[in-house]
């Protein structure tokens, strides 16, 4: 079970460490290596997302509108939002991350730790269907 001061490999690269947690709120730092490429494009179905860049630069696509955001800089992602975030400066990038609802975010984190292969993530997809979905950049 997750807890304050744990600390998740999201992805090379990326990582998050749990500061606060209960029911309403989920607060990470998170930590971005530089040019490690964008995320796939998702959304939260019922969550809402607070970021606050504490260092570096990073890039967020939110429904189609680029932010580079700059130390200081915050950016609120609502629930529905298709969006993505990406190291696009030259050092690593660090935010104050908060999600509204927690609901089972750290647990998905968890389960992501150190890395996911196409079985588990799919696995992950499903279990994890009220924090997180991919959107298709397929147009058709």
């Amino acid at each position: 079970m997750p807890s304050v001061g744990d600390t998740y490999v999201i992805r090379e690269g990326e990582s998050v460490t749990i500061t606060a947690l209960d029911d309403e709120l989920l607060v990470m730092e998170a930590a971005w290596a530089p040019h490690e490429g964008s995320p796939p494009k998702h959304l939260h179905p019922s969550q809402d997302e607070h970021f606050e860049l504490l260092e570096g630069q990073l890039t967020a696509e939110v429904d189609g509108k680029e932010h580079v955001l700059s130390p200081g800089h915050t950016l609120d992602i609502p629930a529905k939002a298709v969006h993505r975030m990406w190291n696009s400066g030259s050092g690593q990038a660090r935010a104050r991350w908060e999600v509204r609802p927690a609901l089972r975010t750290a647990e998905f984190f968890e389960a992501m730790d150190g890395g996911i292969n196409v079985a588990k993530g799919a696995t992950l997809l499903w279990r994890f269907r009220r924090e997180f979905r991919l959107v298709s950049s397929l147009k058709g």
